[in-house]
């Protein structure tokens, strides 16, 4: 078989890519970031001991091109990575890339050159430029015991890296597509606690459908648990809330692209279902159209029926006319929001900030905005109450600073900012037990199949290679969940597959 040899990586030669940390990437080929050699099949890449790293070549089908053999060895004496992953497209030319943090902590990346290699090149990661116009590298990731690749995790379409700290906080780092940081390199703080129960924490993209990317944790007792990506730096409530409805009579409406544009009582005419006190919807999404009863959101969901359609907010017994941590039908045209008076304080995360945000709880002063300073947030969760106005905001400053503030001084007629999830440190979802067997490694490469949805896949201490296969829905998130399916032997001798 005729095939583009790799380029030997060079880690000791570093190079720092020339442009700013605000632009944006172009538009590329876009591979998969499973998918190396640009064919359409997702492949994996093994390192073992010595720190050779070797090419398989997926076929597409569940397997490899080469059967049981590495494909090409593609660098060797890599050992000295803390950790290695593949992000996607990380710096904007359409490639998949390969980026790594070194010893002393640095975070470098990889050019792919579209057939399986990457350039030879180690670029530095870069955070700013100083007054002399030197460039600022990425530095201390040595702080990391774990580091994943989630795709797209805060919707602004490009790939960026979560890690977590030994104290078990979690954070994201934004990338802005061109090898770089958007905003600011200050990390955002996603959660906390719970995350240092967890031996793996996989990053496998969407696994329930929804659009979003998702992250797989597991226990060393073998639990694995599902944390649901809202698609906007932060994770949406486990498993679905279903609501019902406080009168008779409440039509669901069938979907129409007229109706999905604005919904409506005149652009959603046809009646799929009707609903009743006592009954459930479970929501998809949400997003505003005509005004009832003050209220302006249409909620999209299913009945229990098995009916799937748009109900008016209004008809649904929750207090408020947004329906909390259900996200938005479209992404909204609105992410960034400004405030209206000087001297607005931005203060520091914490715990008990967290757990009850309030003057007293956030003390920590780390921005100060002034009217027209714009602030993106990230969610919002209820606190001290504030000229009448109970939430608080999570999020990222004009400056770059992550922090809270109070929902008051945010230039918005609501209290509640809309399609923005409530602030919250999730358990997840249970997904089940027995993943320990894989205890020679637990990892995802997307869509390994070619049907479109993410798979996972488990190396046991034998060496077995299994891969579970995604449905794309949130309740079975495997279609052979029972052991998965066995597709290699051998694979225990390598210390990272990604």
């Amino acid at each position: 078989m005729d095939r583009v040899l790799p380029v030997p990586l060079d880690l000791d030669h570093h190079k720092s890519p020339r442009w700013s940390k605000h632009e944006t990437a172009p538009a590329g080929p876009q591979a998969g970031r499973g998918d190396l050699n640009t064919d359409g099949h997702g492949d994996l890449i093994g390192r073992n001991a010595n720190g050779d790293l070797c090419l398989y070549l997926g076929n597409g089908a569940g397997g490899f091109i080469d059967g049981s053999a590495c494909s090409v060895k593609i660098d060797s004496n890599r050992s000295g990575w803390l950790h290695v992953v593949r992000p996607g497209d990380w710096d904007g030319d359409g490639w998949t890339d390969l980026v790594a943090v070194e010893a002393d902590g640095d975070l470098v990346y990889f050019t792919g050159n579209g057939s399986g290699g990457f350039l030879p090149d180690a670029n530095d990661v870069i955070i700013d430029w100083d007054a002399d116009d030197n460039p600022i590298r990425t530095t201390g990731w040595n702080q990391y015991n774990l580091v994943v690749a989630p795709g797209d995790w805060d919707g602004d379409g490009y790939p960026d890296l979560i890690a977590r700290k030994s104290t078990g906080e979690i954070v994201l780092h934004r990338g802005n597509g061109f090898g770089g940081w958007a905003d600011d390199a200050a990390p955002v703080r996603l959660g906390w606690g719970i995350w240092q129960g967890f031996d793996t924490v996989v990053a496998p993209g969407d696994v329930d459908g929804d659009g979003k990317a998702d992250l797989l944790a597991r226990k060393a007792n073998g639990e694995l648990t599902l944390f649901r990506g809202n698609g906007k730096a932060g994770f949406r409530s486990p498993g679905g809330v279903r609501y019902g409805v406080w009168q008779t009579g409440v039509n669901v409406r069938a979907a129409n692209a007229t109706c999905d544009a604005s919904p409506s009582v005149a652009n959603c005419p046809t009646v799929v279902d009707t609903l009743n006190p006592g009954d459930l919807i479970l929501p998809i999404c949400q997003k505003r159209g005509e005004y009832v009863g003050g209220n302006p959101y249409w909620v999209y969901g299913t009945t229990p029926r098995g009916k799937t359609g748009w109900v008016h907010g209004y008809n649904i017994d929750y207090t408020e006319n947004q329906l909390p941590d259900v996200p938005n039908c479209a992404r909204p045209a609105q992410t960034t929001y400004t405030v209206w008076t000087d001297g607005v304080i931005v203060t520091a995360t914490n715990a008990t900030c967290e757990g009850a945000p309030s003057t007293t709880n956030c003390t920590t002063v780390i921005d100060t905005l002034f009217t027209g300073s714009m602030f993106t947030p990230i969610c919002q969760r209820t606190g001290q109450t504030v000229s009448g106005n109970p939430y608080w905001v999570y999020g990222i400053s004009s400056n770059g600073q992550t922090g809270w503030m109070p929902a008051w001084w945010m230039d918005y007629p609501d209290n509640r900012l809309p399609n923005l999830a409530l602030c919250a440190n999730y358990n997840g979802s249970y997904v089940g037990t027995g993943w320990s067997t894989y205890s020679a490694g637990l990892f995802a490469v997307g869509d390994f199949n070619d049907d479109g949805r993410n798979d996972l896949m488990g190396v046991k201490s034998s060496g077995d290679l299994h891969v579970y296969y995604g449905t794309g829905n949130g309740t079975n998130l495997f279609s052979n969940g029972n052991g998965g399916t066995k597709i290699g032997t051998g694979w225990s001798g390598f210390n990272k597959v990604f």
